[in-house]
């Protein structure tokens, strides 16, 4: 996972100064070349701000869900949204759709933003440039479709 700007981290122990230990860390830029720019949040009018190799870093966010977390997840919200007869309609259509890219639950509602009030109930913010991201939302959202969404 690439460290991004805002992104609480910690210094690994074997890379650690005297008194690291005791300070949390927030990259103020995006990871870029396995390097980030860091600051020391520790209370000053001018925290301190350091370039350290992603190497020395561990992020202090929560690991993403597995792929069937989410998409049971995603399956709650759309539950919380809609009636047993739109779940079926869902279901139906989807049956019979021949695109896999397809979801016939964005024709009743914003189903996009389900996917991301799923990724938040993680801890995960939604970042549409992260392709492992992309990539895990992929896989839920296809799980989900094969499971169904009716009760």
């Amino acid at each position: 996972m690439k460290i991004k700007a805002g992104t609480p981290v910690r210094i690994l122990p074997k890379f650690q100064d005297p008194g690291d230990e005791r300070i949390t860390f927030v990259a103020i830029e995006d990871e870029d070349g396995g390097r980030v720019k860091i600051k020391a949040d520790i209370g000053m009018p001018i925290q301190p701000v350091q370039v350290v190799e992603t190497r020395m870093l561990e992020s202090l966010l929560p690991d993403p869900p597995a792929a069937q977390d989410l998409a049971n997840e995603f399956t709650i919200i759309i539950r919380e949204w809609s009636d047993e007869f739109t779940r079926k309609t869902i279901d139906e259509r989807n049956a019979w759709e021949t695109d896999p890219n397809i979801c016939h639950s964005h024709d009743f509602f914003d189903a996009n933003q389900a996917m991301i009030d799923a990724l938040g109930r993680f801890n995960q913010e939604f970042d549409p440039q992260d392709e492992s991201q992309i990539a895990l939302i992929n896989e839920a959202w296809t799980l989900a479709k094969k499971q169904g969404f009716s009760s």
